[in-house]
Protein backbone atom coordinates (compact mmCIF):
# COMPACT_ATOMS: atom_id res chain seq x y z
CA UNK A 1 0.00 0.00 0.00
CA UNK A 2 1.40 3.32 -1.12
CA UNK A 3 2.21 5.40 2.20
CA UNK A 4 0.63 8.85 2.16
CA UNK A 5 2.81 10.03 5.35
CA UNK A 6 6.51 9.54 4.28
CA UNK A 7 9.06 9.99 7.12
CA UNK A 8 12.65 10.20 6.81
CA UNK A 9 12.46 8.78 3.07
CA UNK A 10 12.99 11.18 -0.27
CA UNK A 11 10.32 10.40 -2.43
CA UNK A 12 8.70 13.22 -5.02
CA UNK A 13 5.76 14.24 -5.18
CA UNK A 14 3.09 15.08 -8.15
CA UNK A 15 3.34 18.88 -8.43
CA UNK A 16 0.27 18.64 -11.29
CA UNK A 17 -1.64 17.73 -8.31
CA UNK A 18 -0.21 20.83 -6.45
CA UNK A 19 -1.25 22.87 -8.91
CA UNK A 20 -4.50 21.82 -9.24
CA UNK A 21 -5.27 21.75 -5.84
CA UNK A 22 -3.87 25.86 -5.94
CA UNK A 23 -6.01 26.26 -9.29
CA UNK A 24 -9.31 25.32 -7.00
CA UNK A 25 -8.39 26.97 -4.11
CA UNK A 26 -7.65 30.29 -6.19
CA UNK A 27 -11.93 30.01 -6.30
CA UNK A 28 -12.44 30.41 -3.07
CA UNK A 29 -10.85 34.20 -2.42
CA UNK A 30 -14.07 35.63 -3.29
CA UNK A 31 -16.41 33.79 -0.98
CA UNK A 32 -14.37 33.31 1.92
CA UNK A 33 -11.59 35.52 1.81
CA UNK A 34 -7.46 34.87 1.06
CA UNK A 35 -7.96 32.52 4.36
CA UNK A 36 -9.02 29.80 2.27
CA UNK A 37 -6.32 29.85 0.31
CA UNK A 38 -3.60 29.84 3.07
CA UNK A 39 -3.60 25.40 3.74
CA UNK A 40 -7.06 25.86 3.51
CA UNK A 41 -7.54 27.65 6.68
CA UNK A 42 -11.20 28.38 7.09
CA UNK A 43 -10.18 30.69 10.18
CA UNK A 44 -9.01 34.26 8.44
CA UNK A 45 -7.69 35.55 12.12
CA UNK A 46 -4.96 32.75 10.88
CA UNK A 47 -3.75 34.20 7.48
CA UNK A 48 -4.76 37.49 9.22
CA UNK A 49 -1.35 37.13 11.62
CA UNK A 50 0.62 35.47 8.91
CA UNK A 51 0.48 38.73 7.03
CA UNK A 52 0.98 41.09 9.82
CA UNK A 53 3.73 39.51 10.57
CA UNK A 54 5.16 39.27 7.21
CA UNK A 55 4.53 43.08 6.85
CA UNK A 56 5.61 44.55 10.00
CA UNK A 57 8.41 41.90 11.20
CA UNK A 58 9.85 39.87 8.21
CA UNK A 59 9.60 42.56 5.61
CA UNK A 60 11.78 45.54 6.98
CA UNK A 61 14.22 42.70 7.41
CA UNK A 62 14.70 43.03 3.64
CA UNK A 63 15.92 46.29 3.36
CA UNK A 64 14.01 46.94 0.29
CA UNK A 65 13.85 51.33 -1.12
CA UNK A 66 11.78 52.77 -4.12
CA UNK A 67 14.98 51.58 -6.20
CA UNK A 68 14.91 48.13 -5.65
CA UNK A 69 13.28 45.77 -8.40
CA UNK A 70 11.35 42.43 -6.22
CA UNK A 71 11.17 39.12 -7.95
CA UNK A 72 8.83 36.72 -6.16
CA UNK A 73 9.09 33.04 -6.38
CA UNK A 74 5.13 31.38 -6.22
CA UNK A 75 3.60 34.24 -5.58
CA UNK A 76 0.49 33.11 -5.31
CA UNK A 77 -2.87 35.68 -4.91
CA UNK A 78 -0.01 38.43 -3.76
CA UNK A 79 -0.47 38.56 -0.45
CA UNK A 80 3.38 39.68 -0.50
CA UNK A 81 3.01 41.54 -3.45
CA UNK A 82 0.83 43.73 -1.82
CA UNK A 83 3.12 43.63 1.28
CA UNK A 84 6.15 45.09 -1.00
CA UNK A 85 4.83 47.09 -4.03
CA UNK A 86 4.24 50.48 -2.26
CA UNK A 87 8.20 50.81 -1.23
CA UNK A 88 10.04 49.07 -4.18
CA UNK A 89 10.90 50.53 -7.78
CA UNK A 90 8.90 47.73 -9.22
CA UNK A 91 7.88 43.97 -8.72
CA UNK A 92 7.21 40.67 -10.58
CA UNK A 93 5.79 38.02 -9.65
CA UNK A 94 5.83 34.41 -11.20
CA UNK A 95 3.68 31.39 -10.40
CA UNK A 96 2.94 27.80 -11.66
CA UNK A 97 -1.23 28.31 -10.91
CA UNK A 98 -3.09 30.60 -13.65
CA UNK A 99 -5.69 30.96 -11.64
CA UNK A 100 -3.87 32.46 -8.01
CA UNK A 101 -2.24 35.02 -10.53
CA UNK A 102 -5.51 36.10 -11.72
CA UNK A 103 -6.27 37.44 -8.22
CA UNK A 104 -2.79 38.50 -7.60
CA UNK A 105 -3.42 41.14 -10.85
CA UNK A 106 -6.92 42.08 -9.11
CA UNK A 107 -5.08 42.67 -5.92
CA UNK A 108 -2.39 44.36 -7.21
CA UNK A 109 -4.07 46.48 -9.64
CA UNK A 110 -3.45 49.91 -7.83
CA UNK A 111 0.52 49.54 -8.86
CA UNK A 112 0.05 48.26 -12.31
CA UNK A 113 2.40 50.13 -13.94
CA UNK A 114 5.25 48.72 -11.37
CA UNK A 115 4.19 45.37 -11.52
CA UNK A 116 3.97 42.45 -13.94
CA UNK A 117 3.01 39.03 -13.70
CA UNK A 118 4.22 35.20 -15.60
CA UNK A 119 2.24 32.43 -15.63
CA UNK A 120 5.96 29.92 -14.63
CA UNK A 121 6.64 27.31 -12.47
CA UNK A 122 9.71 28.66 -10.06
CA UNK A 123 11.87 26.05 -12.78
CA UNK A 124 11.03 27.73 -15.69
CA UNK A 125 11.40 31.55 -13.92
CA UNK A 126 15.03 30.59 -13.29
CA UNK A 127 15.71 29.17 -16.65
CA UNK A 128 14.61 32.46 -17.99
CA UNK A 129 17.77 34.34 -19.83
CA UNK A 130 17.56 37.98 -17.71
CA UNK A 131 16.57 39.79 -20.57
CA UNK A 132 13.29 38.10 -20.41
CA UNK A 133 12.83 40.44 -17.08
CA UNK A 134 15.08 43.46 -18.72
CA UNK A 135 17.38 43.80 -15.58
CA UNK A 136 18.63 42.32 -12.60
CA UNK A 137 16.79 41.96 -9.20
CA UNK A 138 17.80 43.59 -6.00
CA UNK A 139 15.73 40.96 -3.89
CA UNK A 140 14.01 37.47 -4.50
CA UNK A 141 11.23 36.20 -2.09
CA UNK A 142 10.23 32.35 -1.91
CA UNK A 143 7.26 32.10 0.82
CA UNK A 144 5.35 29.19 1.02
CA UNK A 145 6.60 27.74 -2.33
CA UNK A 146 9.54 25.22 -1.56
CA UNK A 147 7.62 22.83 -0.32
CA UNK A 148 5.66 22.26 -3.33
CA UNK A 149 9.48 21.35 -5.21
CA UNK A 150 10.91 18.01 -5.68
CA UNK A 151 14.96 18.26 -4.39
CA UNK A 152 16.20 18.50 -8.28
CA UNK A 153 14.32 21.06 -9.41
CA UNK A 154 14.77 22.60 -5.59
CA UNK A 155 18.11 22.37 -6.25
CA UNK A 156 18.51 23.42 -9.75
CA UNK A 157 16.71 26.67 -9.08
CA UNK A 158 18.99 27.80 -6.05
CA UNK A 159 21.96 27.00 -8.96
CA UNK A 160 20.37 29.32 -11.29
CA UNK A 161 19.01 32.37 -9.80
CA UNK A 162 21.92 33.94 -9.26
CA UNK A 163 21.98 34.45 -13.46
CA UNK A 164 19.03 36.98 -12.54
CA UNK A 165 20.11 39.12 -9.32
CA UNK A 166 22.39 41.94 -8.44
CA UNK A 167 25.96 41.66 -7.06
CA UNK A 168 24.04 43.24 -3.89
CA UNK A 169 20.89 41.12 -3.19
CA UNK A 170 18.62 39.97 -0.67
CA UNK A 171 17.27 36.69 -0.69
CA UNK A 172 14.20 35.63 1.69
CA UNK A 173 13.07 32.44 1.75
CA UNK A 174 9.92 31.43 4.43
CA UNK A 175 8.77 27.75 4.41
CA UNK A 176 7.15 25.37 6.54
CA UNK A 177 9.91 23.25 7.83
CA UNK A 178 10.04 19.64 9.61
CA UNK A 179 10.97 20.35 13.11
CA UNK A 180 12.70 16.75 13.66
CA UNK A 181 12.81 14.97 10.34
CA UNK A 182 11.52 15.09 7.29
CA UNK A 183 7.93 14.42 6.41
CA UNK A 184 6.29 13.97 3.03
CA UNK A 185 2.32 14.19 2.09
CA UNK A 186 2.05 11.91 -0.61
CA UNK A 187 -1.54 12.43 -1.81
CA UNK A 188 -2.17 12.10 1.26
CA UNK A 189 -6.34 13.29 2.14
CA UNK A 190 -6.43 16.26 4.59
CA UNK A 191 -10.13 16.46 6.40
CA UNK A 192 -9.35 20.33 7.13
CA UNK A 193 -8.99 20.89 3.50
CA UNK A 194 -11.93 18.64 2.10
CA UNK A 195 -8.89 17.24 -0.24
CA UNK A 196 -5.77 15.01 -1.33
CA UNK A 197 -2.50 17.59 -0.37
CA UNK A 198 1.09 17.03 -1.49
CA UNK A 199 3.74 18.69 0.07
CA UNK A 200 7.59 18.40 1.27
CA UNK A 201 8.19 19.16 4.44
CA UNK A 202 12.44 19.49 4.63
CA UNK A 203 14.27 20.30 7.45
CA UNK A 204 16.23 23.33 8.99
CA UNK A 205 19.50 21.62 8.15
CA UNK A 206 18.14 20.32 4.70
CA UNK A 207 17.03 23.55 3.70
CA UNK A 208 20.63 24.95 4.75
CA UNK A 209 22.23 22.53 2.24
CA UNK A 210 19.91 23.39 -0.19
CA UNK A 211 21.43 26.90 0.19
CA UNK A 212 24.75 26.23 -0.86
CA UNK A 213 25.02 27.25 -4.12
CA UNK A 214 24.16 30.49 -3.36
CA UNK A 215 26.57 30.62 -0.06
CA UNK A 216 29.20 29.57 -2.98
CA UNK A 217 28.47 32.36 -4.78
CA UNK A 218 29.19 34.80 -1.89
CA UNK A 219 25.64 34.83 0.28
CA UNK A 220 25.81 34.16 3.72
CA UNK A 221 22.70 33.55 6.02
CA UNK A 222 22.30 36.40 7.63
CA UNK A 223 19.23 35.21 10.07
CA UNK A 224 17.77 31.95 10.34
CA UNK A 225 14.82 31.04 12.58
CA UNK A 226 11.67 29.43 13.40
CA UNK A 227 8.65 31.48 13.18
CA UNK A 228 6.80 31.86 16.87
CA UNK A 229 4.21 29.23 17.30
CA UNK A 230 1.39 31.17 17.07
CA UNK A 231 2.51 32.50 14.14
CA UNK A 232 3.71 29.32 12.04
CA UNK A 233 3.31 26.34 14.03
CA UNK A 234 -0.50 24.87 13.12
CA UNK A 235 1.30 21.37 13.89
CA UNK A 236 3.15 19.49 16.39
CA UNK A 237 5.78 17.96 13.35
CA UNK A 238 6.37 21.13 11.49
CA UNK A 239 6.56 25.30 11.69
CA UNK A 240 7.51 28.21 9.90
CA UNK A 241 11.27 28.37 8.82
CA UNK A 242 13.07 31.91 7.98
CA UNK A 243 16.23 32.52 6.42
CA UNK A 244 17.46 35.89 5.03
CA UNK A 245 20.14 35.26 2.80
CA UNK A 246 22.60 38.46 1.96
CA UNK A 247 25.24 39.60 -0.72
Amino acid sequence: MERRRVYGDKISIQTESVQKFYDKRASLVDQKGWGAVSLGDEDSTIADRAYEYDRSVLFPKLGINLNDRVLEIGCGIGRWAKIVLPHCGSYCGVDFSEEMLKVAKKICKDHSEKSSFFHLSALEATEKDLSFYGEPFHCVILSGVCMYINDTELKRIFEQLPALIQPHCTICVKETAALDERLTLNEFYSEALQSTYNAIYRTQDEYTAMFQPLIKVGFSIEDQYFLPDEIGRKHTETNGLCTILKR
